[in-house]
């Protein structure tokens, strides 16, 4: 049938998937099932009958549905299933959208993000199946933006499904604008031929962390803005907040950066933050809320010492140099919390796993890695001191499995915001401390340079603790356009991306500590600081 469809017999493919339909009703799973009406829908699909297409793919979504019920561990047969489940969601939205059902199109989006993540935080915070909507609607997801104050902008890159095993996928991007303000009215718009856009953002990664040179940063920069935000400008600039929910390649763009064609950076116009899915949003909300949990204090940890490390998957031990900025820094967050920073030797594995649980913020100045060939950094992991049993990573594994209390986990290193792009979504340290309990994440997309990254967030915590009380968000907006007044490349401000729910910071909390009569020495030493090796 598939070669059928390929060669442009299309009643030819369809009378033999209607024969295998008929077999499977009668003999097969619901897996097989499904499989069969989501190829047939294809084929409706490239004979522009959508209708009869959607039928199909909620039908073939719905027994998948049944297959993923009855499993109970995540092996990978079911991360098979779970690929094939968001396949289904992408030709129902491309068949949706084609029909002129954006609102249906958006809701069939957001129910294929981040369902392990969502279903774990409702266990985890213990939240009403009743509150926690399982599927939002757009009348929720309205109802989310309105209650968090932010403006949502979701993205969903999709495979275009007549188009079969192409040498480079074909992909369109859907993009819809949902208001903050009740009367305002839902957009949606189609960004076609989305392929040249993924590239030019994977190129810009590489070229952000690799000291690529300026004219070619600016330029992605400038295609982005024009590609991403331009069709949408006139929705969503001066919005107090955004909150940007995307797929595939979208988490990993530094929007903030973005240039337009009068050369003004996007965050220079509004506050950003991300968030895997907008049910994610709802439940972080939801919880907070609730009065969260109990948990005080704050953790900062700076500068582990471990100079070598070894490994089975590297050919020779790595040498991890001491970053005396990331030390500097953690001295002058630890200033803002009343606490004293976890420094060098004293950071080990052992001493910062034991006190993570409990404490209302975490703040890591220190080695990142993510190192997708070796598995226990492909997740990426934070370095610290090695324990007595030599455990020097704090893995994305392992903070999955923890249980912790804190508003804000701020991971200060290198391409801790990296992770694997997988059919639940972006897997990574921030997805993992998430599902551990943390309200919001801030990390690193690329190789962050450690004297800029001191300033950044010198001034983050400055605005973050201020008596104006500004969102996480909001803080992080003010910090970058402070820090690009003195180091303007957007490789040193604008690689910190914030994922979760930016308002988490000032609930519950007790008034800003004094600055400790130290800082300002300290703040002078990182503004002045010359050093550009990543942390």
């Amino acid at each position: 049938a598939d070669l059928h469809l390929r060669s442009g017999r299309y009643a030819a493919a369809r009378s033999m998937l209607h024969e295998a339909m008929s077999i499977v009703d009668r003999y097969a799973v619901a897996y097989d099932r499904a499989y069969v009406q989501r190829a047939l829908a294809r084929a409706h699909i490239v004979c522009g009958e959508n209708v009869e297409a959607i039928r199909l793919l909620h039908a073939a979504r719905a027994a998948e549905g049944e297959v993923l019920d009855d499993l109970v561990s995540i092996d990978a047969f079911q991360l098979s299933i779970f690929e094939d489940h968001v396949q289904t969601h992408e030709m129902l939205q491309w068949a949706m959208v084609d029909a002129g059902a954006f609102e249906m199109a958006l809701e069939t989006a957001e129910r294929a993000r981040a369902r392990v993540l969502a279903d774990t935080l409702t266990r985890r915070f213990d939240i009403s199946p009743y509150a926690a909507g399982d599927d939002l609607d757009v009348r929720a997801m309205r109802a989310v933006a309105e209650a968090t104050h932010t403006t949502l902008l979701v993205y969903s890159v999709v495979h275009d499904p007549r188009v079969m095993f192409p040498e480079e996928p074909a992909q369109d991007i859907f993009v819809w604008v949902i208001p903050s303000i009740a009367h305002e009215e839902l957009r949606f718009h189609r960004i076609r031929s989305a392929s040249q856009i993924r590239a030019t953002a994977l190129g810009l990664l590489t070229s952000m962390s690799d000291g690529g040179t300026s004219v070619e940063i600016e330029a992605a920069l400038r295609r982005l803005h024009g590609d991403l935000i331009k069709p949408i400008a006139d929705e969503v600039f001066g919005n107090e907040e955004l909150t940007i929910v995307g797929n595939d390649f979208i988490p990993l763009i530094p929007f903030a950066a973005l240039t337009d064609s009068a050369g003004v950076r996007f965050i220079e116009q509004d506050a950003i933050a991300t968030v895997p899915s907008v049910r994610v949003l709802h439940l972080l909300d939801q919880h907070g809320r609730a009065g969260g949990e109990d948990a005080h204090g704050a953790l900062v940890v700076g500068n582990p010492l471990a100079a070598i490390v070894e490994r089975p998957f590297w050919r020779t031990a790595r040498i991890f140099e001491p970053i005396p900025w990331a030390e500097q820094e953690a001295k002058l967050v630890a200033s803002r919390f009343g606490c004293e920073a976890i420094l060098a030797h004293s950071a080990t594995h052992e001493t910062v796993v034991c006190q993570m649980p409990g404490k209302r913020f975490l703040h890591f100045a220190t080695h990142g890695l993510f190192d997708p060939s070796d598995g226990m950094t492909a997740l990426g992991a934070l370095l610290l001191d090695p324990s007595p049993d030599g455990t020097a990573f704090l893995t994305a594994e392992e903070v999955m499995g923890m249980r912790l209390t804190a508003s804000l986990a701020t991971l200060s290193a290198c391409e801790s915001g990296q992770g694997q792009r997988t059919a639940e979504g972006f897997v990574g340290l921030p997805r993992a401390f998430l599902m551990a309990g943390v309200r919001c994440v801030i990390a690193a997309l690329w190789r962050v340079p450690d004297a800029a990254t001191g300033v950044l967030m010198g001034h983050f915590y400055d605005v973050l603790v201020s008596e104006s009380r500004p969102s996480i968000a909001s803080a992080m907006r003010a910090a970058m356009i402070r820090t690009m007044k003195t180091h303007p490349n957007p490789c040193d401000w604008a690689g910190f991306t914030i994922i979760g729910d930016p308002h988490a910071f000032h609930e519950n909390v007790a008034t800003p500590v004094r600055l400790l009569a130290h800082e300002d020495q300290l703040r002078s030493r990182l503004e002045n600081g010359t050093s550009t090796a990543p942390g």
